[in-house]
């Protein structure tokens, strides 16, 4: 009860806390800035005067990097957003993803057997930003194929939807996001969390197979602690993901049950209900729907999100700085 009660003056005098932060590009949709987690650093507040920030904040992931560093945890494992992790894809070097005019195509991502691999790809991450992940990729794996396709029954199948507009949080995204609340979103949260269990177990088997040759163990050429770091942190990463489920589940905006779910057939029209005289097809009835309960959930949620592109901003208001109580967030 006094912890509750406490929550009321810190919110009041720890502005970075209150404020509704927003997740990242939602504005700016598609693969390129969908496969970007890395951005977990707070922002300089200087730098929102020009059109592009030294530094774009992020909620999920401050707020992860926060968690490991309480958990005591490596400091290797997140030594700084602009020191990120590489992993190395083997790709087809011919294959391109294309960009709505004017923007060029981009490389594919999409991994390819090796057989089949005629390129490379290197990809920057870092284990805090994946928490802020669901907010731009249908899940991990949308990430890890470099969000290049539409996953099934989220876009009318005959419509013709690239892979930009079908992450367009405000078409897409946004209006198919009900596992961010309760209940659905702690059971995403369970999900992701019992996968990285496995995986971390696989990582100990993995150690306790490769060290038990101690010659090889030493080896400096085979380096094989490498591999089991590896795993580690593709085990943490599953986790971070999850870990974006287990804060929506406590944060202010999702304290409440959404309707609807992550499909567009979670939204079908139910007789005696008239179905959409205009639409063209089934699914464009339900994600008209979505879409209607979307900008209905985000005024609960926090009306910035929904208002952003018809209201004119007022004038930037510099925030006083405040000296930071730990290495990643403002205030604790």
């Amino acid at each position: 009860m006094l912890k509750n009660a406490a929550v009321v003056p810190v919110l009041l005098v720890c502005w970075s806390a209150s404020y509704a932060w927003t997740s990242g590009p939602e504005q700016s949709p598609g693969p390129p800035q969908a496969r970007l987690v890395l951005t977990w650093g707070r922002v300089d507040l200087d730098s929102l005067l020009v059109s592009v920030p030294v530094t774009t904040p992020n909620e999920h992931a401050e707020l992860l990097a926060q968690a490991m560093y309480e958990a005591g945890l490596p400091s290797s494992l997140f030594p700084d957003p602009s020191s990120p992790f590489f992993a190395t894809v083997f790709t087809d070097a011919t294959a391109n993803v294309p960009l709505l005019f004017p923007a060029s195509p981009i490389p594919s991502v999409n991994p390819v057997t090796l057989s089949a691999a005629t390129g490379r790809q290197t990809r920057a991450y870092t284990l805090p930003g994946f928490a802020s992940l669901p907010d731009h990729s249908y899940a991990l794996w949308d990430w890890a194929t470099g969000n290049e396709t539409c996953p099934g029954d989220t876009v009318d199948p005959n419509a013709g939807t690239d892979s930009v507009t079908c992450h367009t949080f405000s078409k897409h995204l946004g209006p198919l996001n009900s596992a961010h609340f309760p209940p659905q979103s702690l059971w995403m949260y369970k999900w992701y969390h019992d996968v990285a269990l496995q995986r971390a177990d696989a990582c100990s088997t993995l150690y306790t197979f490769l060290s038990s040759d101690i010659t090889f163990w030493n080896s400096t050429d085979a380096k094989p602690i490498k591999f089991v770091q590896e795993c580690e942190r593709e085990a943490l990463s599953i986790e971070a993901v999850g870990q974006h489920y287990l804060q929506d589940n406590w944060a202010m905006g999702h304290m409440w049950q959404r309707w609807g779910g992550p499909t567009l057939a979670s939204y079908s029209p139910v007789f005696p209900y008239a179905t959409c005289a205009l639409c063209f097809s089934q699914a464009e009835d339900e994600r008209e729907r979505a879409v209607v309960i979307g900008l209905f959930s985000g005024i609960i949620h926090g009306a910035d999100a929904v208002e952003r592109d018809f209201i004119p901003k007022a004038p930037f208001f510099p925030y006083p700085p405040i000296p930071p109580l730990s290495p990643y967030l403002a205030c604790d």
